[in-house]
């Protein structure tokens, strides 16, 4: 079904944008702590 195929499209979108967040947050906390020491 095509509805089904853009539902998991934007699943795959946010699931995307979910993990470069997280990668993000993990990067910067990294760098405050080696920043910080």
């Amino acid at each position: 079904p095509k509805e089904l195929k853009r539902l998991r499209k934007t699943v795959e979108t946010l699931a995307e944008a979910e993990g470069l967040t997280f990668h993000k947050q993990a990067v910067e906390a990294r760098f405050k702590i080696s920043g910080g020491s």
